[in-house]
Protein backbone atom coordinates (compact mmCIF):
# COMPACT_ATOMS: atom_id res chain seq x y z
CA UNK A 1 0.00 0.00 0.00
CA UNK A 2 1.40 3.44 -0.94
CA UNK A 3 2.65 5.34 2.08
CA UNK A 4 1.71 8.96 2.66
CA UNK A 5 4.52 11.38 3.43
CA UNK A 6 4.20 14.82 4.94
CA UNK A 7 5.43 17.94 3.22
CA UNK A 8 9.10 17.51 2.40
CA UNK A 9 11.61 16.94 -0.38
CA UNK A 10 11.55 14.43 -3.22
CA UNK A 11 14.54 12.08 -2.95
CA UNK A 12 14.97 12.11 -6.75
CA UNK A 13 14.67 15.69 -7.97
CA UNK A 14 15.31 17.39 -4.62
CA UNK A 15 12.33 19.72 -5.03
CA UNK A 16 10.15 20.47 -1.97
CA UNK A 17 6.55 19.32 -2.38
CA UNK A 18 3.32 19.37 -0.41
CA UNK A 19 2.02 16.31 -2.24
CA UNK A 20 4.69 13.66 -1.77
CA UNK A 21 3.97 10.05 -2.68
CA UNK A 22 5.56 6.84 -1.45
CA UNK A 23 8.06 5.48 -3.98
CA UNK A 24 9.10 1.88 -3.35
CA UNK A 25 12.87 1.71 -2.88
CA UNK A 26 12.79 -1.63 -4.70
CA UNK A 27 9.92 -1.82 -7.21
CA UNK A 28 6.89 -3.45 -5.61
CA UNK A 29 6.29 -5.70 -8.63
CA UNK A 30 9.93 -6.90 -8.60
CA UNK A 31 9.66 -8.86 -5.35
CA UNK A 32 9.94 -12.64 -6.01
CA UNK A 33 7.15 -15.08 -5.16
CA UNK A 34 9.17 -16.32 -2.18
CA UNK A 35 8.87 -12.93 -0.43
CA UNK A 36 7.15 -13.30 2.98
CA UNK A 37 3.62 -11.88 2.83
CA UNK A 38 4.16 -9.72 5.91
CA UNK A 39 7.47 -8.22 4.75
CA UNK A 40 7.51 -4.41 4.70
CA UNK A 41 8.35 -3.08 1.24
CA UNK A 42 10.38 0.03 1.97
CA UNK A 43 9.22 3.37 0.59
CA UNK A 44 10.76 6.84 0.37
CA UNK A 45 9.27 10.30 -0.37
CA UNK A 46 8.91 11.17 -4.05
CA UNK A 47 6.99 13.75 -6.02
CA UNK A 48 4.30 12.38 -8.30
CA UNK A 49 6.22 13.18 -11.48
CA UNK A 50 9.39 11.34 -10.42
CA UNK A 51 7.40 8.41 -9.06
CA UNK A 52 5.53 7.98 -12.34
CA UNK A 53 8.72 8.41 -14.39
CA UNK A 54 10.58 5.72 -12.48
CA UNK A 55 7.51 3.51 -12.68
CA UNK A 56 7.73 3.59 -16.49
CA UNK A 57 11.47 2.84 -16.34
CA UNK A 58 10.90 -0.09 -13.98
CA UNK A 59 8.25 -1.64 -16.23
CA UNK A 60 10.60 -1.47 -19.22
CA UNK A 61 13.63 -2.85 -17.40
CA UNK A 62 11.63 -5.56 -15.67
CA UNK A 63 10.94 -7.30 -18.98
CA UNK A 64 14.51 -6.98 -20.20
CA UNK A 65 16.25 -8.07 -17.00
CA UNK A 66 13.77 -10.84 -16.20
CA UNK A 67 14.55 -12.48 -19.55
CA UNK A 68 18.08 -13.13 -18.30
CA UNK A 69 16.88 -15.28 -15.39
CA UNK A 70 16.46 -19.00 -15.00
CA UNK A 71 13.17 -20.07 -13.32
CA UNK A 72 15.04 -21.92 -10.56
CA UNK A 73 17.30 -19.01 -9.54
CA UNK A 74 17.11 -18.48 -5.76
CA UNK A 75 15.86 -14.98 -5.07
CA UNK A 76 14.07 -14.71 -8.42
CA UNK A 77 11.22 -17.15 -7.89
CA UNK A 78 8.35 -16.38 -10.28
CA UNK A 79 10.05 -13.36 -11.89
CA UNK A 80 10.76 -14.91 -15.30
CA UNK A 81 7.28 -16.43 -15.52
CA UNK A 82 5.70 -13.11 -14.56
CA UNK A 83 7.61 -11.34 -17.32
CA UNK A 84 6.58 -13.89 -19.95
CA UNK A 85 2.92 -13.60 -18.94
CA UNK A 86 3.04 -9.82 -19.24
CA UNK A 87 3.44 -9.99 -23.03
CA UNK A 88 1.52 -13.20 -23.72
CA UNK A 89 -1.78 -12.31 -25.48
CA UNK A 90 -3.28 -15.64 -24.36
CA UNK A 91 -3.34 -14.43 -20.76
CA UNK A 92 -5.16 -11.17 -21.59
CA UNK A 93 -8.23 -10.21 -19.56
CA UNK A 94 -9.93 -8.33 -22.41
CA UNK A 95 -9.35 -6.98 -25.91
CA UNK A 96 -7.53 -3.85 -24.78
CA UNK A 97 -5.29 -5.94 -22.55
CA UNK A 98 -4.57 -8.28 -25.45
CA UNK A 99 -3.48 -5.37 -27.68
CA UNK A 100 -1.29 -4.00 -24.88
CA UNK A 101 0.43 -7.37 -24.44
CA UNK A 102 0.95 -7.72 -28.18
CA UNK A 103 2.55 -4.28 -28.23
CA UNK A 104 4.85 -5.23 -25.34
CA UNK A 105 5.82 -8.44 -27.13
CA UNK A 106 6.68 -6.50 -30.29
CA UNK A 107 8.89 -4.10 -28.32
CA UNK A 108 10.75 -7.04 -26.82
CA UNK A 109 11.14 -8.65 -30.25
CA UNK A 110 12.59 -5.45 -31.72
CA UNK A 111 15.12 -5.11 -28.91
CA UNK A 112 16.65 -8.57 -29.50
CA UNK A 113 19.78 -8.63 -31.65
CA UNK A 114 21.17 -11.78 -33.27
CA UNK A 115 24.96 -12.08 -33.50
CA UNK A 116 27.17 -14.83 -34.85
CA UNK A 117 29.69 -14.72 -31.99
CA UNK A 118 30.07 -13.23 -28.55
CA UNK A 119 33.29 -12.11 -26.90
CA UNK A 120 33.30 -13.04 -23.23
CA UNK A 121 36.45 -11.07 -22.41
CA UNK A 122 34.21 -8.17 -21.37
CA UNK A 123 30.52 -8.15 -20.51
CA UNK A 124 28.21 -7.08 -23.31
CA UNK A 125 26.47 -4.75 -20.90
CA UNK A 126 27.94 -2.83 -17.99
CA UNK A 127 28.39 -6.00 -15.85
CA UNK A 128 25.49 -8.08 -17.13
CA UNK A 129 24.62 -9.81 -20.36
CA UNK A 130 21.30 -11.38 -21.24
CA UNK A 131 22.49 -14.00 -23.72
CA UNK A 132 20.75 -17.02 -25.19
CA UNK A 133 22.40 -19.51 -27.53
CA UNK A 134 20.62 -20.11 -30.83
CA UNK A 135 22.66 -23.18 -31.78
CA UNK A 136 24.38 -22.91 -35.13
CA UNK A 137 22.71 -19.55 -35.73
CA UNK A 138 24.73 -17.82 -33.00
CA UNK A 139 23.30 -15.84 -30.10
CA UNK A 140 20.26 -13.74 -29.35
CA UNK A 141 21.10 -10.76 -27.16
CA UNK A 142 18.58 -8.62 -25.30
CA UNK A 143 19.80 -5.03 -25.38
CA UNK A 144 19.58 -3.19 -22.05
CA UNK A 145 20.57 0.49 -22.40
CA UNK A 146 23.35 1.49 -20.01
CA UNK A 147 21.69 4.84 -19.27
CA UNK A 148 18.51 3.09 -18.10
CA UNK A 149 20.47 0.75 -15.84
CA UNK A 150 22.33 3.67 -14.28
CA UNK A 151 19.05 5.49 -13.64
CA UNK A 152 17.68 2.41 -11.90
CA UNK A 153 20.77 1.95 -9.71
CA UNK A 154 20.71 5.66 -8.89
CA UNK A 155 17.14 5.27 -7.68
CA UNK A 156 18.17 2.36 -5.44
CA UNK A 157 21.06 4.41 -4.04
CA UNK A 158 18.89 7.42 -3.22
CA UNK A 159 16.31 5.20 -1.55
CA UNK A 160 18.85 3.35 0.60
CA UNK A 161 20.59 6.64 1.45
CA UNK A 162 17.26 7.95 2.72
CA UNK A 163 16.69 4.84 4.83
CA UNK A 164 20.25 5.00 6.21
CA UNK A 165 20.40 8.72 7.01
CA UNK A 166 16.82 10.00 7.09
CA UNK A 167 17.90 12.71 4.67
CA UNK A 168 17.84 13.46 0.95
CA UNK A 169 21.03 13.60 -1.12
CA UNK A 170 21.77 17.24 -1.88
CA UNK A 171 22.64 18.39 -5.45
CA UNK A 172 26.34 18.71 -4.55
CA UNK A 173 26.55 14.92 -4.26
CA UNK A 174 27.06 12.75 -7.34
CA UNK A 175 26.20 9.07 -7.88
CA UNK A 176 28.54 6.98 -10.00
CA UNK A 177 27.72 3.43 -11.11
CA UNK A 178 30.84 1.27 -11.48
CA UNK A 179 30.60 -1.84 -13.71
CA UNK A 180 32.26 -4.98 -12.40
CA UNK A 181 34.65 -4.89 -15.36
CA UNK A 182 36.09 -1.73 -13.77
CA UNK A 183 36.29 -3.07 -10.22
CA UNK A 184 39.83 -1.68 -9.99
CA UNK A 185 38.22 1.75 -9.74
CA UNK A 186 36.43 0.89 -6.49
CA UNK A 187 37.72 2.89 -3.50
CA UNK A 188 39.49 0.14 -1.57
CA UNK A 189 39.44 1.99 1.76
CA UNK A 190 35.64 1.94 1.64
CA UNK A 191 35.44 -1.70 0.60
CA UNK A 192 37.37 -2.56 3.74
CA UNK A 193 35.18 -0.43 6.02
CA UNK A 194 32.24 -1.95 7.97
CA UNK A 195 29.02 -2.23 6.00
CA UNK A 196 25.40 -1.77 6.93
CA UNK A 197 23.30 -4.41 5.17
CA UNK A 198 19.82 -3.68 3.83
CA UNK A 199 17.88 -6.78 2.78
CA UNK A 200 14.32 -7.36 1.64
CA UNK A 201 13.44 -11.02 1.55
CA UNK A 202 15.47 -13.24 -0.76
CA UNK A 203 15.33 -10.85 -3.71
CA UNK A 204 17.30 -7.74 -2.72
CA UNK A 205 20.50 -7.11 -0.80
CA UNK A 206 22.52 -3.90 -0.45
CA UNK A 207 25.77 -3.36 1.42
CA UNK A 208 26.41 0.28 2.29
CA UNK A 209 29.99 1.15 3.27
CA UNK A 210 29.94 4.63 4.77
CA UNK A 211 32.52 7.13 5.98
CA UNK A 212 33.02 8.64 9.42
CA UNK A 213 33.20 12.28 8.35
CA UNK A 214 30.30 12.44 5.87
CA UNK A 215 27.00 10.70 6.56
CA UNK A 216 26.02 10.63 2.86
CA UNK A 217 29.29 9.58 1.19
CA UNK A 218 29.32 5.81 0.73
CA UNK A 219 30.04 2.81 -1.47
CA UNK A 220 27.10 0.59 -2.37
CA UNK A 221 27.11 -3.04 -3.44
CA UNK A 222 23.69 -3.82 -4.88
CA UNK A 223 22.48 -7.35 -5.63
CA UNK A 224 19.06 -8.49 -6.75
CA UNK A 225 17.31 -11.61 -8.00
CA UNK A 226 20.38 -13.74 -7.28
CA UNK A 227 21.68 -12.72 -10.70
CA UNK A 228 22.59 -9.05 -10.97
CA UNK A 229 25.23 -7.08 -9.10
CA UNK A 230 26.29 -3.44 -9.27
CA UNK A 231 28.58 -1.10 -7.38
CA UNK A 232 27.92 2.62 -6.96
CA UNK A 233 29.49 5.49 -5.05
CA UNK A 234 28.13 8.69 -3.57
CA UNK A 235 30.59 11.57 -3.22
CA UNK A 236 30.69 15.32 -3.05
CA UNK A 237 31.28 16.53 -6.58
CA UNK A 238 34.20 18.71 -5.51
CA UNK A 239 35.96 15.73 -3.96
CA UNK A 240 35.42 13.61 -7.05
CA UNK A 241 36.94 16.31 -9.25
CA UNK A 242 39.95 16.62 -6.97
CA UNK A 243 40.55 12.86 -7.02
CA UNK A 244 40.22 12.57 -3.24
CA UNK A 245 37.70 9.72 -3.56
CA UNK A 246 40.41 7.36 -4.78
CA UNK A 247 42.32 7.55 -1.53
Amino acid sequence: MPRRFKTGTCIHCGVPSEELTGDHVFPESWYPDSTPLDLEKWQAPSCKSCNEGYGRLERTLFLKLAMGLEPWTVGAEGIAERALRSFDPRTAKNENDRKHREGAREKVRRSIVNVSAVSFTEPILPNIGTIHSSGDQGYSIEIVPQADLHRLIGKFVRGISYLATGGVLAPEYVIRVIPLMHSDRLPQHLLESPATVFERGPGFRVERHGTCDDRFAALFRIQFWGRYEFFATVWLAELEKSGAMAG
